[in-house]
């Protein structure tokens, strides 16, 4: 089994106390279950009662571009966000950290929302707050356009309330982006706070706010942490990654069909 849902804590945590020992019982009975971060697999083990065992760690895979863009300063600073547009993924704090910004931090500033879900509400505060001029609804993205919008920031917004381990900010990542993000799921796992991206708490807009200030107006930083996250991630690669599920899978049938036969 494989286990990529963000919130899936959430519906356990509010199930019934006999719901709860139906869903731990059937997971229990998996060979091996796949899950995106030691977050997550410390839930399952402490929460559903599986063994370290049978819960097994596989981080998301990327797919490397070939070459990246050589940014540098410029009059414009360009953050991008990928992802669903709702509150979960933390696009109205982006929209309000943005009109907390003074005149000053926000010129210059372009903000590119890459995806589908409430566009019209967030267009409404965007305007509500003077911000609309500043913010580029893309949309639902394709592949061809994802890599456009990415070759052309310089920061990835990704202020989510819960996550897996989301594409989007492996994807930013691999083009040596800089990402301002929050330590949820397994964020904290791949994001080091000044190493290779900003972390800041789910909610906190104002401090959402300051970390685009200060990427906005320290390039050598931007430039430094884009350069770290690329390099952090090399171990996801997607070749990496199919042999490490060709194994989990080859070991996981064998366990299996070794206590058949034990019971037989």
């Amino acid at each position: 089994m494989h286990a990529h849902g963000c919130e899936f804590h959430v519906f356990y945590q509010s199930s019934s106390a006999l719901l709860k020992r139906i869903i731990s019982a059937c997971l229990r009975q998996c060979a091996c279950l796949v899950v995106l971060s030691d977050s997550w697999k410390d839930f399952y083990v402490n929460s559903c009662g599986l063994t370290t065992e049978q819960v097994i760690v596989l981080k998301n895979p990327v797919v490397f571009p070939d070459s990246i863009p050589q940014r540098q300063a410029g009059d414009t600073v360009t953050f991008a966000f990928m992802g669903k547009l709702n509150q979960r993924k933390g696009v109205y704090d982006i929209v309000n950290a943005l009109s907390l910004l003074n005149s000053y931090e926000r010129s210059g500033i372009r903000i590119e929302l890459g995806g589908s879900g409430e566009t019209q509400a967030i267009q409404d505060l965007a305007k509500s707050l003077g911000v609309q001029d500043l913010i580029h609804f893309h949309g639902w993205v394709n592949e061809e356009l994802r890599n456009q919008i990415l070759a052309g920031a310089d920061i990835f917004l990704l202020p989510s309330y819960n996550e897996g381990l989301p594409m989007a900010l492996l994807e930013a990542m691999s083009w040596s982006l800089p990402s301002i993000s929050t330590p949820v799921g397994g964020i904290p796992e791949v994001i080091t706070h000044g190493f290779n991206g900003l972390l800041v708490q789910p909610g906190d807009v104002a401090g959402l706010a300051k970390a685009m200030a200060l990427l906005k107006n320290d390039t050598e930083m931007r430039l430094r942490l884009g350069c770290c996250a690329r390099e952090s991630i090399y171990g996801l690669d997607l070749e990496t990654y199919l042999t490490k599920i060709y194994s989990i899978y080859s070991t996981s049938t064998r366990t299996f069909c070794e206590r058949v036969l034990e019971k037989a």
